[in-house]
């Protein structure tokens, strides 16, 4: 009966130089040779996998679920929408932000603002304000 075997990639299947060991090359080349599947499951995305030393596998299921590939197929691939990804850096930009404002006793104040349309960051003219 064959089985489907699944791995992590970093610190598990792959060192932290991105090497996949020879003992984990055999084994995994061993279970396919058996007829078994060999998947790896990460939260990498297909274009930081591909920077890896992995051996040759059936398949992945990457960036945290988001994108699912068997045999070269990509079976599902799934992206954020503009409405989340807004609210996600808006999310972001906030947590980074108030860890700032909360460090610094004296601080420069301003906003700060993506343009979708110039791909930059903006901001206002600073103000000297106190916490």
């Amino acid at each position: 009966m064959s089985k489907i075997v699944f791995l992590d990639v970093d610190g598990t299947l792959i060192d932290y130089e991105a090497k996949t060991p020879a003992s984990a090359k055999t084994a995994i080349a061993a279970a396919r040779a058996n007829g078994h599947k060999v998947y790896i499951c990460t939260g990498c995305s297909k274009a930081e996998i591909e920077q890896r030393d992995l051996p040759e596998l059936d398949g992945m299921i990457g960036g945290n679920g988001a994108y699912v590939e068997d045999n070269g197929t990509v079976v599902m691939h799934q992206g954020l929408s503009r409405k989340m990804s807004d609210i996600s850096l808006t999310g972001a930009m906030s947590v980074i932000w108030d860890s700032i404002w909360k460090r610094i006793p004296a601080c420069t104040a301003m906003t700060i603002c993506w343009s979708r349309d110039q791909r930059q960051w903006s901001s206002t003219r600073p103000e000297r304000a106190r916490i």
